[in-house]
């Protein structure tokens, strides 16, 4: 019984079987006709033992013939929930495990076997780059009963494929099989992608049900998209959007850093106010009205002396200690016999 649907599953088998090299037959190339394979006579009297979920079946010597197991598919209709799906936006979809243009297999990228929950816990959703789902209520069928029909037929699509669209109703996962081959009107070659994920999972796992499991969750995938058209229920939904940000763990750096701030601001905010208060004249920008500032009766002996002679920064420095000039204090303000704006000694 389905704990989510209440129904009972509707399960189907799938036998995979895996050929020895004494069964492979060859088919010639465009209509050509088949080469069966050269059964000989020890093919007769097999043994079979198991190993694991399989069963093989070799000769007398010991040479593998084939390997078989069976497994099964629970077949559901699509239902209504009221869910909740928490997680992490994912960017993209996970590349492609096969590269199209020459069918060859890309052994190094494993995210779509991460979104499968191979190799990684089922339940690290944030690994898997999935959303977790979290059931509330429900089912309610997606289509009225008297559609039935329409819901049954497009589940059926898939085992109408496996039994009808093949001679021998099966599908070829090994993935190296030509389309528009001869080989394709007997056994149904299924798309790279679908071969290399079986191939890959069956490879690093040994488990045949988890591989056929991703296989048959990508077709339905496929059938949901293709019937989307008719899927036509609507309900509201929530959405809640979050952002990830940096807070603080320890509040000390941080009453530092915002105690700085305000005493760099009461700072300027003081120099404002006493630059706006105690300022008698400013023509900031005007290089000249500065100059012209510098040049005073308490000055004027040291600016013809340096200028006149030549002086550096130094000698003027030396000359104004040996004057007695280098401990007093200058500022302008306005000058007793002419009252323009110079340096005077206060």
């Amino acid at each position: 019984m389905n704990p989510l649907s209440g129904w009972s599953y509707g399960f189907r088998y799938v036998t995979l079987v895996n050929s020895g090299e004494v069964l492979n037959g060859r088919f010639e190339s465009g209509m050509g006709s088949a080469i069966p394979p050269d059964l000989q006579k020890e093919l007769d009297n097999l043994t079979y033992r198991t190993d694991g979920p399989w069963t093989l079946a070799q000769t007398a010597n010991g040479t593998e013939v084939f390997n078989a197991t069976m497994c099964f598919i629970s077949q559901n209709l699509p239902h209504k929930f009221n869910v909740t799906m928490p997680g992490k936006a994912v960017a993209s979809e996970p590349t492609f495990l096969t590269e199209l243009s020459s069918l060859t297999v890309l052994r190094n990228d494993t995210g779509v076997l991460r979104q499968l929950g191979v190799a990684i816990s089922p339940d690290n959703t944030t690994g898997r780059g999935t959303l977790d789902l979290e059931v509330h209520s429900g089912p309610d069928l997606w289509m009225e009963l008297d559609g039935e029909v329409s819901i049954q037929s497009a589940y059926l699509e898939l085992w109408v494929t496996l039994v009808e669209f093949s001679t021998l109703g099966g599908w070829s996962l090994a993935g190296n099989i030509a389309f528009n081959d001869l080989t394709t009107t007997v056994i149904w070659a299924t798309h790279p992608e679908h071969a290399a994920m079986f191939q890959k999972i069956l490879h690093e796992t040994g488990n045949p049900a988890l591989a056929l499991q991703a296989v048959m969750f990508r077709v339905y995938q496929m059938l949901y998209y293709d019937w989307l058209p008719i899927f036509e229920p609507t309900h509201e939904v929530t959405t809640i959007n979050a952002q990830n940000v940096i807070v603080p763990q320890q509040w000390t750096g941080f009453i530092i850093a915002i105690a700085i701030l305000i005493m760099h601001f009461i700072l300027t905010a003081l120099t404002l106010v006493l630059f706006a208060k105690r300022t008698q004249s400013s023509l900031l920008g005007n290089a000249w009205q500065a100059v012209s500032q510098l040049v005073s009766s308490e000055t004027q002996d040291i600016i013809r002396a340096a200028g006149s002679e030549g002086m550096k920064d130094r000698q003027v420095e030396v000359l104004a200690r040996s004057a007695g000039r280098n401990r007093e204090v200058y500022a302008l303000a306005s000058g007793v016999d002419n009252g323009r704006i110079e340096l005077c000694v206060r």
